[in-house]
């Protein structure tokens, strides 16, 4: 069974397209969409993984660490 999560990002201020293109670098067995938008956050990524725990390991080990991402929100998909 997968889970799935929204993850709420925010960027350094102008490297929105350059966050977006290295979470689409991630592929689309974890990434099922990806935005840029306008409001408190800068993008949201809709991923997925095995366990909610894979989804907390890529977020954690990947997503955090790409340069200019400055904080993220998980949502976690319960229904």
């Amino acid at each position: 069974m997968s889970a799935q999560a929204f993850v709420l990002i925010n960027c350094s201020s102008g490297s929105e397209n350059d966050v977006l293109d290295q979470i689409n670098e991630l592929g689309e067995n974890q990434i099922l969409k990806a935005f840029v938008v306008c409001g408190l956050h800068d993008m949201i990524v809709h991923v997925r993984g095995e366990s909610l725990e894979q989804i907390q390991e890529q977020i954690v080990k990947e997503i955090r660490h790409f340069p200019n991402v400055r904080a993220t929100m998980t949502l976690l998909v319960v229904r």
